[in-house]
């Protein structure tokens, strides 16, 4: 009898050490990944490509820009800010942001949007997010809305 509760016992110490061991380097595994995001994303990002789907219509609209002289720039800066440019008009805009996993999480005003980090390499970016429109008539009557899957493709600036 006390050789199967001496049994029992290192089988159950065993399996709480290997469940805490397991545990700890997995999250050491996200913080690591997280790391490396927050890392690869600072700096300038040129904006080369947005594609939209409608999920209902399976549709699909998509606006290049990489034949543009002026385009969007995003800069991520070390302090968690993006600093937003059109070089045509010359209008800036500051917003704070945090990557949370696969999540790149821009806070703004009152406001938060979450983007989906599809793929973050030294070159590239491609960011993917819910839209929400609404068509309204001549009198602000909404008269039709959906939601479309816009994804975004950037190149690193020089």
């Amino acid at each position: 009898m006390k050789k199967i509760y001496l049994f029992v016992m290192l089988a159950l110490a065993t399996t709480t050490t290997v469940f805490f061991t397991s545990c700890e380097k997995d999250d050491d595994k996200n913080d690591e990944k997280n790391y490396e995001k927050s890392e690869l994303i600072i700096g300038t990002w040129i904006l080369m490509k947005n594609k939209e789907f409608n999920p209902e219509t399976g549709k699909s609209y998509i606006e290049d820009y990489s034949n543009e002289t002026n385009k969007d720039k995003y800069e991520f800066t070390k302090e968690n800010t993006i600093i937003w440019e059109d070089e045509e008009s010359g209008e800036k805009e500051i917003v704070n942001y945090k990557i949370d996993g696969d999540k790149l999480i821009i806070t703004y005003g009152e406001g938060e949007d979450i983007q989906t980090i599809k793929t973050l390499t030294k070159d590239k970016l491609v960011l993917e997010y819910m839209l929400h429109y609404e068509e309204e008539d001549n009198y602000g009557n909404t008269i039709s809305s959906y939601d479309v899957i816009s994804t975004d493709y950037y190149e690193r600036g020089k």
